[in-house]
Protein backbone atom coordinates (compact mmCIF):
# COMPACT_ATOMS: atom_id res chain seq x y z
CA UNK A 1 0.00 0.00 0.00
CA UNK A 2 2.83 2.66 0.96
CA UNK A 3 4.56 1.85 -2.47
CA UNK A 4 1.70 2.87 -4.12
CA UNK A 5 1.38 6.00 -2.26
CA UNK A 6 4.85 6.96 -2.91
CA UNK A 7 4.53 6.91 -6.67
CA UNK A 8 2.13 9.64 -6.77
CA UNK A 9 4.24 11.97 -4.89
CA UNK A 10 7.18 14.21 -6.79
CA UNK A 11 9.18 14.83 -3.49
CA UNK A 12 9.22 13.38 -0.16
CA UNK A 13 10.90 14.80 2.33
CA UNK A 14 11.21 12.85 5.68
CA UNK A 15 13.38 12.46 9.27
CA UNK A 16 15.27 9.21 8.79
CA UNK A 17 13.44 6.35 9.40
CA UNK A 18 14.69 2.82 7.77
CA UNK A 19 11.72 2.23 6.38
CA UNK A 20 10.75 5.21 4.04
CA UNK A 21 14.48 4.75 3.25
CA UNK A 22 14.13 1.44 1.78
CA UNK A 23 10.87 2.15 -0.32
CA UNK A 24 12.36 5.68 -1.40
CA UNK A 25 16.07 4.75 -2.32
CA UNK A 26 14.30 1.91 -4.67
CA UNK A 27 11.71 4.36 -6.43
CA UNK A 28 13.84 6.78 -7.63
CA UNK A 29 12.04 9.59 -5.95
CA UNK A 30 13.14 13.17 -5.29
CA UNK A 31 13.96 13.05 -1.58
CA UNK A 32 14.89 15.43 0.90
CA UNK A 33 16.32 13.79 4.19
CA UNK A 34 15.94 15.79 7.36
CA UNK A 35 19.23 14.74 9.88
CA UNK A 36 20.16 15.44 13.27
CA UNK A 37 23.93 16.93 14.20
CA UNK A 38 25.03 13.30 15.10
CA UNK A 39 23.46 11.34 12.63
CA UNK A 40 25.12 7.98 11.22
CA UNK A 41 28.21 7.46 9.03
CA UNK A 42 26.17 6.57 5.88
CA UNK A 43 24.91 10.17 5.39
CA UNK A 44 28.51 11.56 5.62
CA UNK A 45 29.64 14.30 7.47
CA UNK A 46 29.12 17.60 6.19
CA UNK A 47 27.65 16.92 2.66
CA UNK A 48 24.22 17.27 0.93
CA UNK A 49 24.83 14.55 -0.85
CA UNK A 50 25.47 10.42 -0.58
CA UNK A 51 27.17 8.23 -2.69
CA UNK A 52 24.50 5.79 -0.93
CA UNK A 53 21.38 7.23 -2.39
CA UNK A 54 21.76 9.86 -4.79
CA UNK A 55 18.54 11.15 -5.31
CA UNK A 56 18.64 11.93 -1.51
CA UNK A 57 19.57 15.65 -0.62
CA UNK A 58 20.46 15.95 3.01
CA UNK A 59 19.81 18.99 5.49
CA UNK A 60 21.43 18.57 8.62
CA UNK A 61 21.09 20.55 12.23
CA UNK A 62 23.96 23.17 12.83
CA UNK A 63 22.70 23.03 16.45
CA UNK A 64 21.74 20.22 18.14
CA UNK A 65 17.95 20.01 19.04
CA UNK A 66 17.80 23.47 16.68
CA UNK A 67 15.25 22.66 13.73
CA UNK A 68 15.32 26.17 12.90
CA UNK A 69 17.89 26.33 10.13
CA UNK A 70 16.86 22.76 8.70
CA UNK A 71 13.48 24.07 8.11
CA UNK A 72 14.65 27.15 6.58
CA UNK A 73 17.03 25.36 3.96
CA UNK A 74 14.42 23.12 3.06
CA UNK A 75 12.16 26.03 2.56
CA UNK A 76 14.83 27.40 0.40
CA UNK A 77 15.61 24.70 -1.65
CA UNK A 78 11.60 24.18 -2.09
CA UNK A 79 11.02 27.64 -3.52
CA UNK A 80 13.92 28.04 -5.72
Amino acid sequence: MNCKLFLCLYIIIYFYTWIYFIIIHTMDIPTYVLLTTGSEWRWSNNSTQTNWYPNATLIRQTKVYNWDNVISTLRHMLLT
